[in-house]
């Protein structure tokens, strides 16, 4: 059984993103168990005009599967 996870951040000037990188670093290490991983980060976006983005890349990582 394969679990996706997709962490998503707005931008790089965050100290947010540095620990949900790091944790999403930490939880790839789980891929032989079934669980992917994949860190997202969406630069120049604000709370407002990342939703787009963020919903279609995560429609896109639910439905298709790991290459």
């Amino acid at each position: 059984m394969s679990v996706p996870l997709l962490y998503c951040t707005r931008c790089s000037q965050n100290r947010v993103n540095e620990k949900t990188k790091t944790l999403s670093e930490r939880l790839s290490t789980l891929e032989s168990q079934g669980l992917r991983v994949v860190f997202k980060e969406f630069e120049g976006e604000n709370h407002v005009s990342v939703l787009p983005i963020l919903i279609s890349h995560a429609v896109r990582f639910a439905l298709i599967p790991k290459a």
